[in-house]
């Protein structure tokens, strides 16, 4: 048995790991990308649409027998399924794609040609969102009794 640092929980082999999420993240977008819902994607490769929701949310692990068919359903290579495994950063720019309307947005901005245009839109986003980032409000001064 590998020995755990004080205050470390035990690892549990079983349960999924960094490595889940990111290829479960990495269906997820390939399928959006595709159009197909998790039922058609299930049935091309032999699961519930459960079992799909749960291979996106990294909840469960997929072998690679499934892996393969899932690339090839989704007419992608394994390699795309597994991109960004061994980078724990990915994991962030994948959850863009959680939030609603990112991957339309993405896919808007992505067909625009190169030049001013998209430059002016990235500003255009970065202002919008900066406004409507919450302002911190400004300290108030605590009045203290003056001996005199």
């Amino acid at each position: 048995m590998a020995r755990l640092s004080p205050g470390k929980k035990k690892y549990d082999p079983r349960q999924p790991n960094y490595v889940d999420i990111v290829v479960g993240r990495n269906i997820y977008i390939w399928r959006v990308v595709r159009g197909i819902s998790q039922t058609v994607l299930g049935n091309k490769i032999g699961v519930t649409f459960q079992q799909v929701q749960k291979y996106e949310d990294g909840a469960n692990r997929i072998s690679l027998g499934r892996l393969t068919r899932t690339a090839r359903a989704l007419r992608v290579t394994n390699d795309t399924l597994l991109h960004g495994a061994d980078d724990k950063r990915t994991l962030a720019r994948l959850m863009l794609f959680d939030r609603s309307g990112a991957y339309r947005l993405a896919s808007a901005f992505n067909a625009i040609p190169e030049g001013k245009c998209r430059r002016g839109i990235v500003e255009m986003v970065e202002k919008l969102s900066a406004a409507a980032m919450p302002q911190p409000r400004p300290r108030k001064r605590s009045r203290k009794k003056r001996n005199g």
